[in-house]
């Protein structure tokens, strides 16, 4: 069905990624809602044609010189004599990182002043990315699918994730206005640049002659596009649920209850939490608990100070032998993500739905994300899920995964489950129902006989 990926999108012949149609002439429509999941370390891009074409969709391969093409880092590549920017490396460009969460913090944060004086912010530096990926996502469309689409008007959607915590007015409107800045940008004849992006965020200038509806750009939790799928599967249950999102500098925990009203899913989130606990993040605090460890229990410099020290008779004895569970217990990063999860199903138990069914029946919890595969997580569902049991034997929980690869979806190369969010995001906002956030606490008496271990460790920077 799919060419392979020209080495130049725009050859000659090819519609470039500027323009939104095949061609202005046609009457017939299609939609194609496109799933934006800017990950703290990677972006993710998926396209669906909800209506046509038995809900094809495809991951888009941004990477086009990269071994994994779905998966591109969250950087965006700026010159600031220009301010021309790509996500793709050029000649005189600065990299800018650690985009997301650095958005997240300060988006109106002064990072540079370019050759012309202008004042950029963090702000613009999301615009520009979001254009870059919108253009090279029209690129590809128009270069690999025209057999599919051209004889089509594409009603064009675009839904952009949120962490769950953010999902609140002011960070909504926030997300709204820079993934609407984006695509205007993204179809501008003037060029992706950062002084451009300022502009496009200009009230006047994202809501004029867009080429998009801006009620066809929505913003959506990223746990439930997660859980779109199963929602949408024989297996789902209504409910109370838990889903635990590991991505790589962010534990994304949410409680949220799945139900129907006037035949559509609704969900409605109750509890959540973000915290900076990811898979790369666990990985660097191993390392350096590890190199700690083997520091404080063999004695390395004393093979460098004394020459009479005790020659070692086999390699493994180069290195001290650690007890891994005991290290898990000890280990601080560990403590940390097994209080944020564990007060998210606290609270949950304890004050916002203690009368949920799920208690008696079992609670399900999902585990994913790009990072559910480290054992870490793992190993932390299963010791709180023991201590709810040794105290209250009719609570269980049910863990899962949520990695299944849907039939029509289109893309090689790389786990589904890195691309879920991304899948997810590209149904249409009606397939997601209504989505609440977290309502007001009932406030009543605690249970005391459910150990109240995740208070042992609380910290200043868990607050």
């Amino acid at each position: 069905m799919m060419s392979s990926i020209s080495a130049n999108l725009l050859k000659k012949g090819v519609i470039s990624g500027s323009d939104t149609q095949f061609s202005i002439a046609n009457q017939e429509t299609c939609d194609l809602v496109i799933g934006l999941d800017l990950g703290t370390s990677c972006t993710k891009v998926v396209v669906q044609s909800p209506y046509r074409h038995s809900g094809w969709s495809h991951a888009i391969p941004l990477g086009l010189h990269v071994k994994e093409i779905y998966l591109i880092p969250t950087q965006l590549f700026y010159d600031v004599l220009s301010g021309k920017t790509d996500i793709v490396e050029f000649p005189q460009a600065k990299r800018f990182q650690n985009l997301k969460l650095r958005f997240i913090d300060k988006p109106n944060q002064i990072v540079c002043n370019l050759a012309d004086g202008h004042s950029v912010c963090i702000r613009d530096f999301s615009i520009c990315i979001i254009a870059n990926i919108l253009l090279k996502t029209r690129e590809w469309i128009f270069a690999n699918c025209s057999d599919m689409f051209r004889q089509y008007k594409i009603i064009w959607h675009l839904n952009m994730g949120i962490p769950s915590s953010n999902f609140q007015k002011k960070y909504f409107n926030l997300y709204r206005a820079i993934a609407l800045a984006g695509w205007n940008l993204s179809t501008s004849s003037n060029g992706i640049t950062l002084q451009n992006a300022s502009l496009c965020h200009l009230d006047e200038c994202t809501n004029s002659n867009s080429s998009i509806h801006p009620d066809l750009v929505n913003i959506i939790p990223e746990v439930t596009a997660e859980v779109v799928n199963y929602a949408r599967s024989e297996s789902r249950n209504s409910g109370l649920h838990v889903i635990i999102d590991v991505g790589a500098s962010t534990l994304d925990v949410a409680g949220f209850e799945l139900y129907e009203r006037t035949g559509k899913d609704n969900y409605s989130l109750i509890e959540t939490r973000v915290r900076r606990l990811g898979a790369y993040r666990c990985h660097l605090a191993r390392l350096k608990a590890m190199r700690r460890r083997i520091l404080q229990g063999y004695a390395v410099d004393e093979l460098f100070s004394d020459p009479s020290y005790r020659v070692n008779q086999r390699l493994e004895e180069y290195l001290p032998k650690i007890d891994l569970v005991d290290f898990n217990q000890n280990f601080q990063f560990y403590r940390k993500v097994r209080q944020c999860i564990g007060n998210v199903i606290k609270s949950l138990h304890n004050e916002s739905d203690p009368l949920a069914k799920a208690w008696e029946t079992g609670l399900p919890i999902f585990l994913c994300g790009g990072g559910q595969f480290v054992d870490l997580y793992q190993s932390v569902l299963n010791d709180i899920k023991a201590d709810w049991q040794k105290n209250s034997r009719r609570i269980n929980f049910k863990i899962t995964r949520l990695d299944q690869k849907p039939a029509n979806f289109h893309g090689d190369g790389v786990e589904f489950h890195r691309l879920a969010v991304a899948h997810g995001l590209s149904f249409p906002k009606e397939e997601f129902g209504d989505i609440w956030p977290k309502p007001k606490k009932r406030v009543i008496e605690i249970n005391k006989n459910v150990d109240d271990y995740e208070h042992h460790f609380i910290r200043k920077e868990d607050t």
